[in-house]
């Protein structure tokens, strides 16, 4: 055995060692961009030397490198700059620490110097100094007389009121030097946004540029931008104050790349980990991870960035069980942390059984678990949770809460019969296994009554633009709501984007039936949308995608067909996140209807491969979810060490989170044997998670956050911990009526005259675990001293032990 465990050490050591000589030789040095194209109307080009360490860790080393071009007569380099001379093809060459590297340079100069583009660069450069903001003049009556679209997104009228509005006042062609908007800018007069600019900063150059070649508003053929890169494209700093610059690339219409660094709008999601400044150097401050957004008007991208402690090389890792955990700890290696170690079984019993059914296990339940002695004990509980009746009912209502299943829709309508029916359908739906993706394409192409086709319940609301919301951020988990009257200022949609897809549903219509209660949902053979800046018609478009062609089909079932194709990621990888943050109270994407590019995954190699592996199970949830319960990941242990004490994203612990609403109530009324309680319309014995009507509430579940279910935003269910809850638990009268009217205390005090056997059931049913020797001894304590006698006594410590934090959330 000794000499097993010897042999063990001296191959791991000699592993380590193989790796630690591999990744001495690991530097490498790249450039960025690597392809440099220097456009006629660019005046420089932006270029930044990152070298990698077998760390990991990135390095700007720009200025320290030795940077030499083959052919100096055609463009210059001054710290990190480029600057074209004439026009032609070179070579950069770079080196550093040992290491070379080259980059293509190509130089196209222009005979004529070219005016600045109003679209491409007046206008980033207006929403660049926030004049454009809707705290500036982008707000809807403007600021002081002067008006400007919000971000940008209307340069035609942006450019009237410059111009055109009051001539030579805003801007004077004939003498630059006195347009109010340089002068507003550069502090000369009285401003309410204050200094903005210096007449030696070239973006004021660039403005006064424009006004002395006439304020030109371009030509209608003019190369307008498509995308925006940034570079590097992901950074891991030390978190001991490293600094890295980032260069932010724009593609052009004309196939042209062009450096928009100084156009753009740089942000950093959290500044005490990480800030950026408006040159585009970041700086890390403590351990953690952040995203730095870069806006243009119409445009956003970014880039990751994780501070990690340099001086600790990548953490090594237990392995994994499953593709799962794969991906969790590449990311955990990487960020310098270890996982929790694998929960015990008190705690995976009592975890898994309110995750997957939202009951606790029962005494018979919990002991043939822990009496089990086979290796693939968990795996078998897992498969016999998941084929629970139960399973179906804890997901029709989490189902139920995103579609809005809920019978009072209006303050003079309320249509009941058709909300029983729709629960009933959606319940029959995840019973079969019916594949995600199949519910999805019938609720989307849904036609008929309310009654007889449960599925058009989906369509409640009549106006178009609520219809194609409620729909993107329930399957595509993108809200886009703010591209309704101007481009999404944090995502990449735009007002075009946002009608191409109102077009979808604009045939959608709606008529009352025989049956008041009912309702037809139909299309009809006509109906468009109209955009609200060109007044004209739009053609249905996919999100992010083509124009959709619905010619002889119905536009629901066209863009149905286009939600479920198997080449759109976008629904798998929604779906994947939505069941992931089920399990660890935490999306991949957070909140998981907010999937946005300043809104990036914490891990995407994760999401990926969820979504691969959900695409690959058929859309059937009970085995992907399979996948889940049975990582190393999902039974972690919520216990934390001195490297993931601060993580909450990246679940190398189990995080404890709140019971819905529903569940605690279950579990509430499960502990204590209280079943008597009976739900405004809804037959006796009904379990809260069996409620089908989201108008149907006590004051438990309002105080605990169930969803009204009056939109699909997460936002409806309340999963935080609030005052109101605590003064419920203490001050209230829910426990007390479950203990005093329950039958488990009654039952277990005529079964045992033992009253330590009763604390032992008392615990299991409620804790799933037995009380601890300091908790034995002071309950002991209270059964000998309390004033009440026994069956007071245990009462109050049945009170205590179900308004104990352990009790209310899942850990």
């Amino acid at each position: 055995m000794l000499k097993s465990a010897l042999s063990q050490t001296v191959l791991l050591l000699l592993l380590s060692a193989f790796a630690l000589s591999h990744a001495a030789h690991a530097d490498e040095l790249r450039i960025f961009p690597e392809h440099i194209d220097i456009h006629p109307l660019s005046t420089s080009q932006r270029v930044v030397v990152t070298l990698t360490d077998a760390r990991g860790l990135t390095s700007d080393v720009t200025t320290e490198a030795k940077v030499t071009m083959e052919n100096a007569s055609l463009v210059r380099w001054q710290s990190g700059t480029l600057t074209p001379l004439a026009s032609g093809s070179t070579l950069l060459v770079v080196n550093h620490a040992g290491l070379c590297v080259t980059a293509n340079v190509k130089v196209t100069r222009s005979a004529e110097t070219a005016a600045p583009s109003f679209q491409n660069e007046v206008v980033p450069v207006l929403m660049r100094y926030g004049c454009s903001t809707g705290s500036c003049h982008g707000a809807t009556r403007g600021k002081d007389g002067f008006r400007l679209s919000l971000f940008g997104y209307d340069p035609d009228a942006d450019h009237f009121r410059l111009t055109r509005e009051f001539v030579n006042r805003r801007v004077n062609v004939a003498l630059p030097e006195d347009s109010l908007l340089l002068k507003k800018a550069a502090g000369t007069v009285p401003h309410g946004g204050g200094k903005k600019l210096t007449p030696d900063d070239a973006n004021f150059t660039l403005l006064r540029d424009w006004i002395a070649a006439g304020a030109p508003k371009g030509h209608s053929d003019e190369a307008h931008l498509s995308s925006v890169s940034v570079f590097p494209a992901e950074l891991t700093l030390d978190a001991a104050g490293q600094s890295h610059r980032l260069v932010v690339m724009g593609s052009f219409t004309d196939g042209s790349q062009r450096d928009v660094t100084h156009l753009s709008i740089l942000e950093s999601s959290d500044d005490s980990i990480a800030s950026v400044t408006r040159e585009g150097v970041v700086t890390s401050h403590r351990r953690g991870e952040v995203f730095i957004s870069v806006r243009l008007p119409a445009f956003i991208s970014g880039v990751r960035v994780d501070v990690v402690p340099g001086q600790q090389p990548p953490t090594k890792l237990a392995k994994g069980w499953n593709f799962i955990d794969e991906a969790v700890y590449a990311r955990l290696s990487k960020l310098r942390m270890t996982p929790a170690e694998v929960c015990s079984d008190d705690d995976f019993v009592r975890r898994v059984f309110i995750d997957t059914i939202g009951l606790l296990p029962t005494l018979a339940e919990y002991e043939q678990f822990q009496n089990d002695t086979r290796s693939d004990k968990r795996a078998r509980l897992v498969d016999s949770l998941l084929a629970r009746p139960e399973f179906t009912d804890l997901w029709t209502m989490k189902w139920g809460e995103r579609l809005q299943a809920r019978s009072i829709v209006s303050a003079s309508a309320s249509h009941q019969k058709a909300t029983v029916r729709y629960t009933a359908w959606l319940h029959r739906q995840i019973e079969n296994e019916t594949p995600m993706n199949e519910v999805i394409h019938r609720l989307i192409a849904a036609k008929g009554t309310w009654i007889e086709n449960p599925e058009t319940n989906f369509y409640r609301e009549r106006d178009p633009k609520l219809l194609m919301e409620n729909m993107s951020q329930l399957f595509l988990g993108a809200r886009i709501q703010c591209a309704q009257c101007h481009n999404h200022p944090f995502d990449r949609w735009t007002q075009n984007d946002y009608y191409g897809m109102v077009a979808f549903f604009a045939r959608t219509q709606k008529k009352s039936c025989e049956d008041m209660m009912d309702v037809l949902v139909y299309e009809a053979p006509s109906g468009e949308t109209s955009h609200p800046v060109t007044q004209k018609q739009i053609t249905p478009k996919f999100l992010g995608g083509a124009l959709a062609t619905t010619a002889d089909r119905e536009r629901r079932t066209v863009l149905a067909d286009w939600l479920t194709a198997p080449d759109n990621r976008l629904v798998a990888r929604n779906l994947a996140n939505i069941y992931w943050q089920h399990f660890f109270g935490v999306g991949i994407i957070d909140p998981v209807d907010d999937a946005r590019v300043s809104n990036p995954p914490s891990n995407p190699e994760l999401l990926d491969a969820l979504a691969a592996r959900l695409a690959a199970v058929g859309f059937k949830p009970r085995a992907f979810i399979r996948d889940i319960l049975l990582s190393r990941t999902y039974q972690h242990s919520s216990l934390e060490n001195e490297t993931n004490r601060a993580d909450t994203r990246n679940f190398s612990h189990s995080y404890p989170r709140r019971i819905l609403a529903e569940v605690l109530w279950d579990c509430l009324t499960q502990a204590t044997g209280y079943f008597d309680e009976s739900f405004f319309f809804e037959r006796p014995g009904t379990r809260a998670v069996q409620i089908g009507d989201g108008g149907i509430t006590t004051t438990f579940l309002s105080t605990f956050g169930r969803s009204k279910r009056k939109t699909p935003c997460t936002c409806e269910v309340k999963s935080q911990p609030t005052l109101s809850q605590a003064l419920n638990l203490i001050n209230g009268t829910s426990i007390t009526h479950c203990i005093e009217r329950g039958k488990n205390l009654p039952a277990w005090t005529t079964q045992e005259k033992d009253p330590q056997q009763i604390i032992r059931n008392l615990y299991l049913t409620s804790l799933s675990r037995l009380p601890s020797e300091s908790e034995t001894a002071a309950i002991t304590e209270v059964l000998r001293t309390h004033k009440g006698g026994p069956k007071t006594a245990l009462q109050d410590i049945f009170w205590a032990v179900l308004n104990s934090n352990e009790f209310v959330f899942n850990h």
